[in-house]
């Protein structure tokens, strides 16, 4: 699978509000569809630009998403909602860090099911 990359959010996010909610809908389909294993290589990769540029954290981790690069701290205009996101996105953030934790396959199950619930929630605004 060839990932979204923080270039390709944070360009998404500064090209208009349709690019940020078509690359955060791209995101949480990945998401939602990718396979155990691809996840796990895809975790291990180092972010090379933007804020997180040289840490540890991976794209995942960093909670890739346009909707976030675009407004910023102003929640308020988010399609999402004004309170940092959705209960769809906390709940796929809550299973991943489970997951991440101890990944076992009910709890890759788990997440891919909270993802899907996110993306089905972007699908609908």
């Amino acid at each position: 699978m060839r990932w979204l990359s923080h270039a390709i959010v944070r360009a998404a996010a500064k090209k208009s509000k349709g690019a940020a909610m078509a690359s955060c809908k791209k995101h949480w389909k990945q998401n939602c569809t990718a396979t155990e294993e691809e996840v796990k290589v895809y975790i291990k990769q180092k972010i090379k630009t933007g804020v997180f540029k040289g840490s540890k954290c991976s794209p995942v981790d960093a909670d890739l998403c346009a909707l976030c690069e675009r407004y910023d701290e102003n929640c308020k205009n988010c399609p999402l909602g004004p309170t940092h996101c959705c209960r769809e996105y906390r709940e796929a953030r809550d299973a991943y860090c489970e997951w991440k934790k101890r990944k076992t396959k009910g709890r890759f199950s788990t997440w891919q099911k909270k993802a899907k619930a996110m993306y089905e929630k972007l699908c609908s605004l």
